[in-house]
């Protein structure tokens, strides 16, 4: 279900990212930080999801940790599309609109230089979508978290278990969305794994993840550029 749709300005530059996991200890937090602080007045930042880790007992103490950071985030703050791990922001989503910034949930669709971009985090889809869609009934709950505190910590569903075939199939997916949207454009995080394919006419980008290692993209004048920081 799209929730939204927004007009970008265009000449800007957009600086896209996914799967921060702010909070984790192999979180690159410093070397997002620095990319942060470089940024232009007129810069603007999208987030694909799971910016905050939401999924350890103590996350809320990470978001006074990091506060500052979240705070210069929060200033350039364009879109951001709450993922699975950091689910604990939907109440942002449901308000809509929050100054200048959009927090929405599960996707939007946005158009920037006359171009529909479709965006999701992208755990609804996929082999195992119906299993997120599921557990979306229980989100923010104690139940939930304790399950996926269990979960996270034993490492029991990470990214690099999953098969080729299901980040494929994911991708697949999020293509047929963007379609259905008449977006020309797809962007999708969830499997940390940055990727630029062209699928059934869809330009898919995936930004990566600043867990272990850390890119993003840039997009400006037309143009997605990868960065590995």
């Amino acid at each position: 279900m799209v929730v939204g749709y927004i007009v970008g300005a265009g000449g800007m530059r957009y600086f896209i990212f996914s799967d921060l996991h702010l909070g984790d200890p192999d979180s690159l937090t410093a070397d997002f930080a620095c990319v942060i602080k470089s940024l232009r007045d007129d810069d603007r930042i999208i987030i694909v999801g799971d910016g905050i880790e939401g999924w350890v007992r103590d996350w809320r103490m990470s978001i006074i940790k990091y506060f500052k950071l979240i705070q210069k985030i929060y200033a350039k703050l364009f879109l951001y599309v709450v993922g699975n791990h950091d689910s604990v922001l939907k109440w942002l989503a449901w308000m809509q609109q929050v100054e200048h910034a959009r927090f929405v949930y599960p996707s939007c669709v946005i158009e920037i230089d006359g171009k529909r971009w479709y965006l999701e985090h992208g755990h609804l889809a996929g082999q195992w979508g119906f299993l997120f869609k599921f557990l979306d009934r229980f989100d923010n709950t104690f139940l939930f978290n304790k399950i996926a505190e269990w979960v996270y910590k034993r490492k029991k569903f990470s990214m690099s278990t999953r098969s080729v075939s299901d980040k494929s199939r994911m991708k697949q997916d999020i293509a047929k969305r963007a379609k259905q949207c008449n977006a020309s454009v797809a962007i999708v995080g969830h499997d940390h794994l940055p990727s630029k394919d062209v699928i059934d006419g869809v330009l898919v980008i995936d930004p990566g993840t600043a867990v272990k290692k850390f890119t993003y993209v840039i997009y400006e004048d037309g143009e997605f550029t990868y960065v590995n920081f």
